[in-house]
């Protein structure tokens, strides 16, 4: 028993747990198509652990101990989940050098390990925000039918449109990743990860932004360069990391859930709308969340289960009801969860607002004396 687990559980509000004596089988080997081995951690119920039964894939460039093996290991075992976390190619112990969002082959190939083992036997599922749900859309239009249930948050099945939103480089965004990647396999990884992240606003006027990676890290980083060197979605970088073509061939159950502040929202509206279109099982759910939000955290991973355990074992008692479900902010709407049945929301006739003075919307047409409001552009400083 975990007194971090049983900590976790009550904040997140998760189900109760059907046992609290869960095994680790760490460090086990899996051979990819080339030859590298990637490592995962196999986290199972004590009392199933010699049975064959459905597995959980979780696929992370984060490791597989601590928070990410909390979260998604010991959680999720101790509520009848087998789940096998691995690291990604060039992370954490895995072979091979680290290539952001190019995870088709990897992905494909740990499905087929998983079939392998004694241990399971029918279906397969997977989880995880970010980086752990774009993973999930890497392999799911090839995976096979016993790929059952997706449960990806704050994702998308291509990073281009983020990474260069609006045709220009969100810069802020990717520094912190490259710094959160550098550091967090280095001792005392926090403090290096905090020490990185308070020198990145310093370095954001230097140019060229092509050396970014030297001067936060100490050194080039490959795959930052290679990502610079193509900044168009058209570029073979990008195509080679875009998963959107195959949305509408995935056939297992998929629950998209993110967050009105998300970084990764338009893209995933862009995702839940071709399975929409393609006829698929979707859920999607859109709460009051930024990208690391403590309650898109616990939300994630309560609806996430409820998913997995409905796709691998047949249980649809945690399963919310519906398609499409958001939240509503504002007191004046009476805010509040709304359960809609596809979306975007039915048509409802059109409503304008004008812009007027004192940086206010409002409901009528501005006189023509209305005094215009000013502000002064600063490129350095562009969204204060």
């Amino acid at each position: 028993m975990s007194v971090a687990s049983q900590i976790f559980a009550r904040r997140m509000r998760l189900p109760r747990a059907q046992t609290h004596a869960v095994v680790c089988e760490r460090d086990l080997r899996v051979p990819m198509d080339d030859g590298t081995v990637l490592l995962a951690d196999r986290w199972v119920a004590r009392v199933m652990a010699g049975h064959a039964q459905p597995t959980v894939l979780v696929r992370s460039p984060y490791g597989r101990r601590q928070v990410v093996g909390l979260l998604f290991g010991r959680l999720l075992a101790e509520r009848g989940l087998q789940v096998v976390i691995q690291s990604v190619r060039g992370t954490f112990g895995s072979e091979g050098r680290f290539s952001p969002f190019d995870e088709r082959s990897d992905g494909l190939a740990s499905l087929r390990w998983i079939r392998e083992q004694p241990w399971h036997a029918g279906r397969i599922g997977m989880i995880g925000p970010s980086y752990l749900g774009l993973v999930q859309w890497a392999v799911a239009p090839e995976a096979g039918d016993d790929l059952a249930a997706l449960a990806i948050q704050v994702s998308a099945s291509q990073f281009h449109g983020q990474t260069h939103a609006g045709g220009s480089l969100s810069l802020e965004t990717v520094a912190s990743w490259l710094v959160l990647v550098a550091a967090q396999e280095r001792r005392l990884a926090p403090l290096a990860i905090a020490r990185g992240l308070r020198r990145l606003p310093a370095l954001f006027s230097e140019l060229p932004l092509a050396d970014l990676d030297e001067r936060a890290t100490g050194e080039e980083v490959p795959w930052f360069r290679e990502g610079m060197a193509s900044p168009l979605r058209e570029d073979a970088y990008w195509v080679a990391r875009d998963y959107a073509a195959g949305v509408e061939k995935v056939t297992a159950r998929v629950q998209l859930i993110g967050g009105w502040q998300d970084i990764f929202l338009p893209w995933m509206l862009e995702d839940f709308g071709a399975l929409q279109t393609a006829g698929r099982d979707a859920q999607l759910i859109i709460g009051p969340w930024t990208h690391t939000a403590r309650g898109l955290t616990a939300a994630a991973l309560r609806e996430g289960l409820g998913w997995l355990r409905a796709g691998l074992l047949a249980d649809n008692r945690l399963v919310r009801p519906g398609t499409v479900h958001v939240y509503v902010t504002g007191e004046r709407t009476g805010g509040g969860w709304r359960r809609l049945p596809s979306w975007p929301p039915p048509q409802t006739g059109e409503r304008r607002i004008w812009l007027a003075e004192h940086g206010k919307l409002q409901a009528h047409e501005p006189a023509q004396t209305s005094t215009p409001d000013r502000y002064r552009y600063d490129p350095a400083n562009p969204t204060p």
